[in-house]
């Protein structure tokens, strides 16, 4: 467990946060890395899992709808079901000779766990100049800084992230589940080793749904007590500003301590002072 945890925002999106009490989880297909969750693809027992998709297929009544083209001689489910079951054993070598489709399984995959879990990002330091100027809309935003004795950060979901160059493995013989999800999001590449990433991972039927440019957000509702200060950065606008401080005058927000960012004067450093 960090003895600190942050998150780096804008300000638009930090107020978002402290106003509706809630954190944003990201599914796993949405991430900005194109190696996020692409692990190197193996199957270590091909015909199992060839058995298993054969029997998933012929109990899909949607894989039918979907692939109704494929199999013009069928009128009804039950039909496609007595088809299947004949050619059973085809279904099962041709799915155990197509190694070379792993890598569309997977991605197939991952599309069903973003479905299904989120991933709240954190960072252990509040004074990162890469996270300042990525993350917080390049000094115009804050820094929300969380109690890390709060139950939320025991759960084993809650993690450190491993920065390896080498990828994760993943075997496609077994379903996806909650396992899954958490090896992919353990690893990253040591190029993102700056950002001192800590990871909660989320059920996404705990979390309430909004609609925001095309998107879909997921936010999972906390409360005031999670949070712990606020630290403005650099060239934070004065409106943002002064709704914080606003903010932080009301009952359920009296225990939230507020700092500023500022430069040091001789080293590229960033430091912060508490405002009284």
């Amino acid at each position: 467990m960090p003895p600190q945890l942050f998150k780096y925002c804008s300000s638009e999106d930090g107020l978002k946060v402290l106003n509706g009490v809630a954190l944003k989880a990201t599914p796993p297909n949405e991430f900005n890395d194109p190696f996020e969750f692409r692990p190197v693809v193996q199957n270590k027992d091909p015909k199992g899992d060839a058995l298993r998709v054969a029997n998933e297929t012929i109990n899909n009544s949607r894989f039918v709808k979907e692939h109704k083209h494929l199999f013009p001689e069928c009128q009804t489910f039950e039909e496609f079901q007595g088809l299947a079951r004949a050619k059973r054993d085809l279904l099962i070598s041709t799915w155990e000779s197509e190694t070379s489709r792993l890598d569309g399984i997977l991605r197939n995959e991952i599309g069903a766990l973003s479905g299904r879990y989120g991933v709240i990002c954190f960072s252990s330091q509040p004074s990162l100049l890469l996270m300042w100027a990525h993350y917080a809309a390049a000094h115009t935003g804050f820094v929300l800084e969380f109690d890390t004795t709060n139950p939320i950060f025991k759960s084993h979901l809650f993690f450190k992230v491993e920065y390896l160059q080498a990828r994760a493995e993943y075997d496609t013989s077994s379903p996806p589940n909650r396992s899954t999800i958490l090896d992919l999001a353990i690893r990253k590449s040591p190029e993102w080793e700056y950002e001192q990433e800590y990871r909660l991972i989320v059920d996404l039927r705990q979390t309430t749904r909004r609609p925001a440019k095309g998107k879909t957000l997921h936010l999972l509702p906390v409360f005031p007590g999670l949070f712990k200060s606020v630290t403005f950065g650099l060239r934070v606008d004065t409106q943002s500003r002064d709704a914080v401080l606003s903010l932080a005058k009301r009952p359920s927000w009296q225990h939230l301590e507020v700092f500023q960012v500022e430069a040091d004067s001789k080293e590229f450093m960033l430091r912060r002072r508490k405002l009284e």
